[in-house]
């Protein structure tokens, strides 16, 4: 299966959801808290990109798979009883540090651009001058 993942936001009554070994792109709804009932997420082996939204967060899941995306920022701390997110290239390797400001504004910017997929599958660490942009020189000041 393909494309985006927007409309289960939208399925209030679901209580697991398995999506994991697809092609699924794009970002998670913001709007993903509103599936109170929700207690397992699995979106394992996508290709499902950005910053995790706050809504999912603060989600009370008993699961959360979040492993072998292209998710990119800071790892929330996850209210889940068990969260996994590995082989994501997220700015830091423990939930809750901050990324350096110049690359949350980077990772802002290609948010704009919804986070092209060849940008954001080489996207590394918390340098922002280590990241996707393709003979572009950064400078900030």
């Amino acid at each position: 299966m393909t494309g985006p993942i927007d409309e289960i936001a939208t399925m209030v009554s679901l209580t697991s959801l398995w999506l994991h070994g697809n092609h699924f792109t794009g970002t998670i709804p913001q709007n993903i808290g509103d599936l109170t009932a929700l207690k397992d997420l699995n979106l394992n082996s996508n290709e499902l990109v950005g910053l995790i939204p706050d809504s999912l967060a603060s989600m009370n899941l008993d699961n959360l798979d979040l492993n072998n995306n292209q998710f990119m920022g800071p790892i929330p701390n996850f209210k889940a009883t068990t969260a996994t997110f590995d082989s994501n290239p997220f700015c830091q390797s423990k939930p809750g540090l901050p990324c350096a400001p110049e690359v949350m504004a980077l990772l802002e910017f290609l948010g704009g651009l919804n986070y092209p997929l060849k940008l954001a599958s080489s996207w590394s660490g918390n340098d922002p001058c280590k990241g996707p942009w393709l003979g572009l020189t950064l400078q900030f000041q």
